[in-house]
């Protein structure tokens, strides 16, 4: 298969070899390449028509395809799509509507309420679209796109014209938005597909994750360009996984390490609902040994772990079966990648020691939307520095560490919160785990840990740390623990540390 991916002919390929393929699978029906190709040209000439090239669309949509349909015609006509999470807050929006200056939106029904909530004369927003099978009074209806026909005109694109942008908060402040342009989302695709061999034309991939969020995109986009099936789901239920399982017959498996748990619990679970999978990866969380091995004892899959962010995905992922070590993110997808171990003073650190991990790849973001403050701190010339910390062995495969901003500092011992977690979850009444630092005015910093125990198990504080004077050094035991029902977890589900912070807190106070 070619490699020459333009994101404004990503049917391409299926579109000369099997035209009326069933390409998209959603809630209310089946869509061929051909009818996507037909949709998306005639949003793209409306696009056109109202001379949105180079200007924003915001989408508030569910999975769906109206939200491909938009970003098909995004590529073809050069207006840059902003795809806003479907289940942020009024609030949350409103920063980005005020962000990225849009002047369409196009929003689903189901948000209307939401709407009124927000005043819109205080953004650029000149028209907004319903995604409605009926008529709403006073709002343009988004199907009505399709009914008035129009010349679509093909257009050439710089490989630095901007896609779209992806809000992204981080670990602090306010999201940015993250810029992504015709050349850095070719290499995305790319790098899938060296990461995730198991994506081709014969392939059916079942999509969970949002595609407002550059997990869902990075397995729409490239199962597309391949020619695939891509089946979407709104969102993550472990009875609808089953079914979608059972029902169409995956090759690949993409889930964060919460769904994973609630996957390999399922209490119906049958090795052969696993027979057509040939891939599963993860990435976002480090991967706990223990559910990995229940992986492989219950389904003889082994799960890969892929390592990035929306800045720059994607990056490596763990291929040798002997890496199910936690913390393991293995080696870079292709050569056109590069990583960099620094210290403090932006030197390189030999092999086994940690640093901070920096990047040099075709998939870089530009930078953040509106932002150059950010963008600068963000870089050194063309490195990305991730803010992640990770170490290399001998064998070139590479290993996590922690955010940099996570890191304890414990009597001047630096203490990661993961090798803490990673003990406590060796324990078996432990089902999950998350640790933080907290100031002490004694030690400077200490770990807290929050613990989730198994079903029907039960073990006190003091025998928890019982258990870890045998895994781990005493200055590494969590001065406090406590037991909790749920961890938090942010909206791409990666544990949230800032909300067990505030949990601490509130523990805290209630105690004074």
């Amino acid at each position: 298969m070619d490699r020459n991916i333009l994101a404004n002919q990503l049917l391409e390929h299926a579109l000369k070899k099997t035209p009326k393929k069933i390409a998209v699978i959603d809630m209310n029906g089946s869509y061929s390449y051909e009818l996507l190709e037909e949709k998306s040209n005639l949003l793209a000439a409306h696009f056109q028509q109202a001379n949105l090239r180079k200007k924003r669309i915001a989408v508030l949509l569910p999975n769906s395809i109206e939200l491909i349909y938009i970003y098909l015609a995004c590529f073809k006509s050069g207006a840059v799509l902003v795809p806003l999470e479907f289940r942020d807050a009024p609030e949350e929006t409103l920063h980005v509507y005020q962000d990225a200056m849009p002047t369409w939106l196009i929003i689903h029904e189901d948000k209307l309420g939401e709407l009124k909530l927000v005043d819109i004369k205080k953004t650029s927003i000149e028209k907004i679209f319903i995604v409605s099978k009926t008529n709403v009074k006073d709002k343009e209806n988004f199907y009505d796109l399709f009914s008035a026909t129009m010349p679509f005109h093909t257009i050439e694109f710089l490989p630095t014209d901007y896609t779209f942008l992806l809000y992204t908060s981080g670990s602090t402040g306010l999201p940015k938005g993250v810029i992504y342009t015709y050349a850095s989302t070719a290499a995305m695709i790319n790098s899938v597909l060296d990461a995730l061999p198991s994506i081709s034309a014969d392939s059916t991939f079942v999509i969970h994750d949002s595609n407002s969020h550059i997990d869902g995109l990075l397995e729409v986009l490239p199962q597309l360009y391949a020619g695939g099936t891509v089946v979407l789901r709104k969102n993550f239920d472990v009875e609808d996984f089953y079914q979608s399982l059972r029902t169409y017959r995956p090759h690949l498996i993409g889930a964060h390490i919460n769904h994973l748990w609630q996957i390999i619990t399922y209490p119906h679970l049958q090795k052969d609902d696993f027979r057509s999978v040939s891939q599963i990866f993860t990435g976002g969380d480090e991967l706990p040994l223990q559910l990995q091995q229940a992986f492989i004892d219950k389904t003889g899959l082994f799960i890969q772990v892929g390592y990035g962010m929306t800045e720059s995905i994607w990056l490596t992922i763990t291929h040798e079966p002997y890496l199910q070590q936690r913390g393991a993110m293995g080696k870079p997808v292709n050569d056109q990648i590069k990583l960099r171990l620094v210290d403090q003073s932006g030197n390189e650190v030999v092999p086994g020691k940690i640093g901070e991990i920096w990047v040099n790849a075709p998939m870089n973001t530009l930078g953040y939307w509106n932002n150059p403050t950010a963008t600068l701190a963000a870089f050194e010339k063309e490195w990305f520095k991730t803010g992640d910390s990770a170490y290399q062995d001998t064998n070139d495969n590479y290993w996590f560490v922690g955010r940099i901003k996570q890191i304890i500092e414990r009597n001047s011992e630096n203490i990661t919160p993961y090798e803490i977690e990673q003990a406590i979850c060796r324990h078996p009444a432990v089902s999950a785990t998350g640790v933080i630092g907290v100031p002490d005015p004694n030690e400077g910093q200490v770990p807290v840990a929050f613990v989730i125990l198994k079903q029907e198990k039960y073990l006190t504080e003091d025998e928890l740390k019982k258990f870890l004077k045998t895994q781990i050094a005493d200055y590494k035991i969590p001065k406090a623990i406590y037991f909790i029902e749920s961890l938090p977890l942010t909206k791409s589900n990666k544990l949230n540390r800032e909300a067990l912070s505030t949990l601490y807190q509130k523990i805290t106070d209630e105690r004074m």
